[in-house]
């Protein structure tokens, strides 16, 4: 008597709907969101200081020699965010303005990464993509592979 794979598959997609489910839409997201970010920050105003160290949880596993930021922006147009290089660090700020009636909101979103020493990465070639689901993507090529000696080793004579 063997397992009948078919039936185990709908079994697990039918645990895992359910719990989708109960997670909501919104959790759901957010959760995906923190995965992929590796980072769970509590204000969208912060300041993230990073070293050496530090970066080898922002390594994209697709391509070792850059690091991946996505930052949830959905409730933000395109036009509205704007990603720059000020020494070592790289500024994301967007701003939304509603207005209904007499009311007007405004809503802000500001992150600041402070990266290490220019020796591990290059601030000026930061690279940014906003996809459809409102997802910003920053991407740094990295200079060195992390973890490793930038040291060069020396013959004696």
């Amino acid at each position: 008597m063997g397992i009948d794979i078919a039936s185990e598959m709908e079994k697990l997609k039918s645990e895992m709907k359910s719990e989708m489910g109960m997670l909501g839409a919104g959790s759901m997201r957010q959760e995906v969101l923190r995965l992929m970010s590796l980072e769970k920050l509590d204000s969208p105003n912060e300041l993230v200081k990073l070293d050496s160290s530090s970066l080898e949880r922002y390594i994209d596993d697709a391509h070792k020699d850059k690091l991946r930021f996505n930052l949830d922006v959905n409730e933000f147009e395109s036009e509205s965010i704007n990603v720059k290089t000020v020494g070592n660090k790289i500024e994301v700020h967007a701003m939304k303005r509603t207005k209904k009636g007499d009311q007007e909101t405004s809503e802000e979103y500001s992150r600041t990464y402070e990266l290490p020493t220019p020796d591990d990465v290059d601030p000026g070639k930061v690279t940014s993509s906003f996809f459809k689901d409102g997802v910003l993507t920053l991407e740094i090529p990295v200079k060195a592979a992390v973890g490793e000696s930038s040291t060069a080793s020396t013959e004696a004579k």
